[in-house]
């Protein structure tokens, strides 16, 4: 570990280093290459790259930084190092996990030997994920151990301490999410924004806060949404409810209607019988009757009860027989067939 007085929280509040004018060419598709050994690091290499590529991102855009790292940027392609080596050359800075497994790497060190030979160490982060770092001022280099994590490429090419972060509680348990190792990684972040660490999360902060109030404000009108169209079902609801009543109301009236007109014949036809009343004058009363029987069956009530007090009312009207054959009434004079008129039940 560094000393006291340069320790990583230190180093994170230092003033971020500046890119060479190699690194910062217009051509350049990366904000930083990310090297490390796949051995023990793929993890915490894909939850340091999606934590600094959030930092600092505007609401509308999908990433605030671009990073390289093989897993995630590589597609299959038979020329691997021709395409790190383009990609390398199209990066504004190094990220190095450092672990002693990655000072044992040999595309660990080609990556960064073929680094330094283009930009040198300062553009370098270091990220560490394993083994010591102690910073020797009197030397100018890192002290070197049993559990030393730095290729043989750096060995005496920093004049001062490099920024580096300190990860190695979060390898073997990396969450992207955790506040304390964003905050970790906000000291990469800052760097290859060139921005103090302070004001990206103060930004950061402020970019959440915007989330959450489009997010309330998105939940408000959904409620508002799914509360009209509540009301609108309900409106429905009681609208079909206030049909179906009138329909029931209607078809009660017709039932009683129908009932009062076939009441209404047998009675007439008796009391008729009984006065033995002329033919005409019979046929008058009863005609009247079967009008209220014809707009009842326009009316869509045409019922077999109906139909059977319409066959009365015909019989009724004069000396006439009936025959029910089947489901129909045929009606006629007295000595006649009964074809003349008929009647379906």
């Amino acid at each position: 570990m560094p000393p006291a007085a340069s320790s990583p929280a230190d180093a994170l509040r230092q003033a971020p280093p500046t890119a060479t004018p190699e690194a910062t060419a217009a051509g350049a598709r990366y904000d930083a290459f990310v090297s490390y050994s796949h051995a023990k690091d793929k993890a915490i290499a894909a939850a340091l790259q999606s934590v600094v590529q959030r930092l600092g991102k505007a609401w509308h855009q999908r990433r605030a930084l671009r990073l390289f790292r093989d897993d995630s940027s590589l597609t299959a392609t038979p020329h691997l190092w021709p395409t790190i080596e383009n990609a390398l050359g199209h990066s504004r800075f190094l990220v190095l996990l450092a672990s002693p497994e990655a000072a044992t790497s040999n595309w660990v060190d080609k990556e960064v030997t073929w680094w330094l030979d283009r930009n040198g160490a300062e553009t370098i982060l270091i990220g560490l994920t394993a083994g010591e770092l102690e910073w020797d001022a009197t030397a100018s280099d890192f002290k070197r151990g049993e559990a030393f994590p730095l290729p043989p490429a750096l060995k005496g090419r920093f004049a001062d301490e490099p920024l580096w972060i300190d990860l190695r509680s979060y390898r073997d348990a990396v969450r992207p999410r955790d506040v304390a190792f964003a905050s970790l990684a906000a000291g990469i972040a800052a760097a290859l924004h060139g921005t103090p660490k302070e004001d990206l999360l103060s930004q950061e902060v402020r970019q959440q806060r915007r989330a959450l109030r489009l997010a309330w404000s998105g939940l408000a009108t959904l409620v508002v949404l799914l509360g009209f169209a509540g009301w609108q079902w309900n409106r429905a609801e009681v609208q079909r409810a206030a049909a179906d009543a009138e329909r029931g109301r209607a078809e009660h009236t017709v039932g009683v209607a129908t009932d009062t007109a076939n009441g209404l014949v047998l009675d007439l036809a008796a009391n008729l019988r009984e006065l033995d009343l002329p033919t005409v004058v019979a046929g008058g009363l009863l005609n009247q009757v079967l009008k209220l029987q014809d707009q009842l069956i326009s009316g869509g009530e045409n019922s077999p009860k109906l139909r059977y007090s319409r066959a009365d009312a015909l019989i009724a009207t004069g000396p006439q027989q009936a025959v029910i054959e089947g489901d129909r009434i045929a009606v006629a004079p007295l000595g006649a067939t009964p074809s003349r008129q008929e009647i379906s039940i």
